[in-house]
């Protein structure tokens, strides 16, 4: 765990140290310590510049780690102009983390002379930090790519050279983060009142120029006063695109510290002038390319990176591969291929899919992906959003579906027989069409085919009237349970409560015995009294509300169940021809 200490400097009549002015009144480190950190800190932890509502930030290296200051001008109760400096020293703390802290809400803007500082964790802060520093980068991205190049170009032109910006046009803080990730680690202060001492950071800005009194030799960088080279324009470019992983995959293996060296990196990095080595982060950024980087694409080299490195893509990254216009069409079909093998297979989602929808492939493309057996959820989706042809759609369902076995089918359609109609309705078809070839997958059929309620639900989801959805359910019981249903398999079938209509007409129309048939009869019979809110007379109860078979149900129906049925049926004779006397005017 990294320990972080503490320490605070403002003027006083003794400091921890004995010296009198500005010193260390506060410290969580042995003095021993503070002592070897004090003469690098002391020359850093003056504010001078007049603005109290400025502070700057400082990041350096010293005796034992690194040391991130916190610096604002105070005046004092007697008007004497005075700082305050907040100090947090460590052992392994990063340029970013530096950054990372500029907001941080632990930096103490006062000092009542009492206070004792305590070491700190560094995972007490981590996540503020973490949040802080991926908001910072954000933001970073988002600096013009020309200005951020301006800065970029000036400080590889001299990379062992320390610099000043003077006047800068964007925050401080934001330009570091982009110019610690593009060129490298680096001491900086983001507010400096004069840069003409040798303790300064490699980087500091200043909030207007002055005369060096001493001499120091440093370079003075204005933003306006010159133009970017293209190699740092595109480094800026591709900053802005994917941030630091669009520098790693170009960056060289050591740290850039001399003009040869960054004109070497230059040299190696680049495919032509202001082009990058970098075909993934051209396919990143495929809609936003220049003729130059268009022509690196086409090339013999670009071609073969582009076929090893779309497949590998994001999401996000191969549908605005898909948008982007103007590729070469070797790209454009490479993505379009890729993009449609990613979904079909599962590893990529509705990004992905919008995008094909917006760019279709051929009918022919997707039915090659076919032999690779995709999941039939997933071909129905593309085919509904690609395929605007209603005959190579439901072709191609048709074949998906008849990759399938019938059992996995008839759950497939149970399942999405509402999200995917069309698909559905197809795959009911291919079962409607054949029986399966082995005894074991006719069984497996049979108890997927019962489990799922015998498609009921989905018949009559899929078809217009009772009429064909019955017509439908007779099919598939035929090719999966046989032309006909004995008793116990149309208990089977009837063993849930309330089946509806048409079920229980295609079940009757298949019985293949007087016992299934009365079975059938007397659940439609307790059916219709129950639906209309009365008891169902004995005999007639649904099979599911019934007990479990045994002998008494092999009976044939007890004679005063007989003469029910007859009286039943003889009043709706006798009513019947009552009406027909009544419609054709004759006599009562």
């Amino acid at each position: 765990m990294q320990r972080l200490d503490q320490i605070f400097y403002t003027w006083s009549e003794r400091s921890l140290l004995g010296g009198k002015g500005m010193g260390p009144v506060a410290s969580s480190l042995p003095v021993g310590a503070l002592a070897g950190w004090d003469p690098v800190l002391r020359g850093r932890v003056w504010a001078g510049w007049q603005e109290h509502d400025r502070f700057g930030l400082g990041y350096l290296r010293g005796p034992d780690g690194y040391a991130v200051i916190c610096k604002r001008p105070v005046t004092e109760a007697e008007g004497r102009q005075a700082s305050l400096a907040h100090v947090l020293v460590g052992r392994e703390i990063t340029p970013l983390g530096a950054l990372a802290l500029h907001d941080w809400d632990g930096w103490l803007t006062a000092w009542d002379g009492t206070a004792e500082l305590d070491p700190l964790s560094w995972e007490d802060l981590r996540r503020q930090c973490d949040l802080a520093r991926r908001d910072l980068v954000g933001r970073a991205r988002r600096l013009p790519a020309a200005t951020l190049a301006e800065l970029v170009a000036f400080v590889l032109a001299e990379p062992e050279a320390d610099v000043s910006v003077v006047a800068p046009t964007e925050s401080p803080a934001e330009l570091l983060c982009a110019l610690v990730e593009i060129t490298g680690a680096m001491t900086f202060s983001t507010m400096e009142s004069r840069d003409d001492d040798r303790g300064c950071p490699r980087v500091v800005f200043l909030p207007d120029d002055h005369d060096s009194r001493m001499g120091v030799p440093r370079r003075r960088f204005r933003f306006g006063s010159g133009g970017a080279d293209p190699f740092a324009l595109a480094l800026a470019t591709s900053y802005r695109a994917e941030g630091r992983a669009a520098i790693d995959r170009i960056r060289p293996q050591t740290p850039v510290t001399t003009a040869d060296e960054a004109r070497a990196w230059a040299r190696a990095a680049q495919l032509a002038p202001g082009v990058l080595d970098d075909i993934t982060g051209l396919l990143r950024r495929a809609s936003d390319l220049s003729a130059a980087e268009l022509g690196a694409l086409r090339s013999k080299q670009g071609l073969a990176e582009a076929r090893r490195i779309v497949p590998a893509l994001e999401d996000g990254a191969l549908a605005a591969l898909l948008r982007a216009s103007g590729l070469p069409e070797e790209v454009s079909a490479l993505a379009q291929e890729c993009a449609l093998r990613s979904f079909l297979t599962g590893r990529a989602g509705e990004q992905v899919l919008a995008a094909l929808a917006i760019r279709p492939p051929p009918a022919r493309l997707i039915g090659e992906q076919l032999k690779h057996a995709p999941p039939l959820g997933r071909v129905a989706a593309l085919a509904r959003q690609a395929l605007p042809d209603v005959r190579e759609r439901r072709d191609l369902l048709d074949r998906a579906a008849r990759q399938l076995s019938k059992s996995e089918l008839i759950a497939w359609v149970h399942d999405h027989c509402r999200d995917e109609p069309e698909a559905a309705h197809v795959a009911l078809r291919v079962i409607c069409d054949g029986q399966e070839r082995s005894a074991e997958q006719r069984r497996r059929a049979l108890d997927t085919l019962i489990a799922r309620g015998a498609l009921a639900e989905a018949t009559a989801e899929l078809t217009p009237s009772p009429r064909e959805a019955a017509a439908y359910l007779q099919s598939v019981l035929t090719v999966v349970a046989g032309a006909r249903i004995d008793e116990p398999l149309m208990a089977s079938f009837l063993a849930r409560s309330h089946p509806p209509a048409h079920l229980l007409y295609a079940l009757r129309a298949m019985a293949g015995d007087s016992r299934a048939l009365a079975l059938a009869d007397r659940t439609a019979w307790g059916q219709f009294f129950t639906q209309s809110g009365l008891p169902a007379p004995l005999g007639a109860q649904p099979v599911a509300s019934r007990a479990q078979p045994g002998p008494a149900d092999e009976r044939p129906a007890p004679r005063a169940e007989r003469i029910l049925l007859v009286v039943f049926f003889t009043s709706v004779v006798a009513l019947l021809a009552v009406v027909a006397i009544v419609v054709t005017g004759g006599p009562l």
